[in-house]
């Protein structure tokens, strides 16, 4: 693991160090809704990278969660924006809502519009506008990919097939995040589940039936790809999302946490963000001494 600042030449060198034993390559941005950086991937940091990237073969691809879709009481229920802020007022309150809700197969046409919505948070985001400068077209896991199923705890879901890729280039941001304490190496690798799976995932949570912290330290396991992670820690967003109440954004001086080990690069997140005082109380994942080329 190291710290690197922000900055065109030392995101390239970091590039430079893993192109001898990069093979095909899966560029996974933050892209959690419509709303621009901080909540999702800065388009600078993208763009240096697929300048980088260019003489390889490159995909880059999100799988956004930007409406929440349940399932309840035998009828679906979506929340639109204006919806999502009157329950959220509480987040106790939306996760006791959240408990009555029911699991279960959406109605084709609520799928397939849900999942167009999707398509259209990736398309139209500022980091396609990076990837069509770089002649890359920026791809969404839920419409253009194929998935597997896995289980894990019990529950099934499913995982953007990766078989065709031999690494994945992570660049989350580093943020406050209601469910796992904060964003980073780890949480971002949930994007690659399916969209429906990770809104049952978080009801099976809220309900006590699974463990949110075990599936989030399980997933490089479950996702079994080398990931060279870029963690941005040059702001810190209060929430995941501002819809979730995200308005605060304190600038530190974390830069770019970059390495090859997501455990060892939360845990220093994790510590800076004790460091900084944007948490007052301890997070952890479970550390583990993975290998790592820095």
């Amino acid at each position: 693991m190291k710290i690197i600042e922000k900055r065109a030449k030392e995101i390239s060198n970091v590039i430079q160090q893993v192109s001898t034993k990069r093979g095909k390559i899966l560029v996974k941005p933050n892209i959690v809704s419509c709303e621009p950086y901080p909540t999702t991937t800065d388009p600078s940091v993208l763009d240096v990278v697929l300048n980088a990237f260019e003489v390889s073969e490159v995909a880059v691809a999100d799988g956004p969660a930007p409406d929440k879709v349940y399932y309840y009481k035998n009828r679906p229920i979506r929340f639109k924006m204006d919806e999502m802020n009157d329950i959220r007022a509480s987040s106790l309150k939306f996760w006791e809502d959240a408990r009555e809700y029911v699991d279960g197969r959406l109605p084709p046409e609520l799928e397939r519009d849900t999942l167009n919505y999707i398509h259209g948070v990736v398309i139209e985001s500022e980091l396609a506008k990076i990837c069509e400068k770089h002649g890359i077209e920026m791809r969404c896991f839920d419409t253009d990919f194929e998935y597997e199923e896995v289980e894990e705890q019990g529950f099934k879901f499913r995982i953007v097939k990766l078989d065709d890729f031999d690494l994945i280039v992570a660049l989350p941001v580093l943020k406050l995040h209601s469910e796992c304490g904060f964003t980073g190496a780890r949480k971002i690798l949930f994007g690659l589940i399916n969209h429906f799976d990770k809104i049952r995932l978080h009801v099976y949570a809220n309900r006590g039936r699974l463990n949110f912290m075990r599936l989030i330290d399980d997933l490089p396991r479950i996702i079994g790809r080398r990931t060279l992670t870029m963690l941005d820690a040059t702001f810190v967003q209060c929430a995941q999302e501002r819809v979730w109440g995200g308005t605060n954004v304190k600038k530190i001086e974390g830069g770019l946490i970059v390495g090859e080990n997501p455990y060892e690069i939360d845990e220093y997140a994790r510590r800076l963000l004790k460091r900084e005082d944007i948490v007052n109380y301890t997070y952890m994942y479970t550390y583990k001494d993975q290998g790592s080329i820095w």
